[in-house]
């Protein structure tokens, strides 16, 4: 019993290895993979922003509209974003060199001349300013910057408040459903 068993599997293991030659020609040959399946491309490094530049300066978009380029540059020194077209200059800044692979560009700024990619993305939430101080029970209310008056033409037309409380009212509204 043990004898046909062994017999099938080497049956198995000989056209394994006669089949697998034919096999290899078929994916070498195979019409509907694109062309250069298979080959290993190693990736190239991403150029580090490590220099003067990269500190002052950021890569936040690039757009292209038509058969142009354009690039939001940040300066982190002055918090101002520019828009800047490849192969111009905008307040002593100019971009050249667009790379679509790593996207990445080259930018010149006050004679330094350097590399710079797309930032990613991040998911920390930025910080928003207060509208104003915040007001503590210790705080002194009349060291509180009030709000600028209203214009004359608008003060007639405010109703002032009845209540003896100093804080505003706020308006709340009803939401009446449809009936189903």
């Amino acid at each position: 019993m043990t004898q046909p068993i062994q017999g099938r599997f080497l049956t198995l293991l000989l056209l394994a290895g006669l089949l697998s030659p034919a096999l290899a020609s078929i994916e070498s040959e195979n019409p509907f993979l694109p062309p250069g399946h298979g080959v290993v491309v190693a990736p190239k490094a991403p150029p580090s922003n490590t220099g003067i530049l990269a500190r002052e300066l950021e890569l936040r978009g690039i757009i292209q509209i038509g058969d142009r380029f354009q690039f939001s540059l940040f300066s982190k020194k002055d918090n101002l974003g520019y828009w800047i077209s490849e192969d111009q200059t905008a307040n002593g800044i100019s971009v050249r060199d667009f790379d679509a692979g790593d996207l990445s560009v080259i930018v010149s700024k006050n004679g330094r001349t350097e590399r710079l990619s797309l930032v990613s993305a991040h998911e920390r939430p930025l910080p928003i300013k207060n509208s104003g101080p915040v007001i503590s029970r210790s705080t002194n209310l009349n060291s509180v910057a009030r709000p600028a008056p209203l214009p004359i033409q608008l003060q007639d037309k405010i109703k002032p408040s009845t209540g003896s409380s100093s804080a505003t009212n706020v308006v709340r509204r009803r939401v009446i459903l449809p009936k189903k």
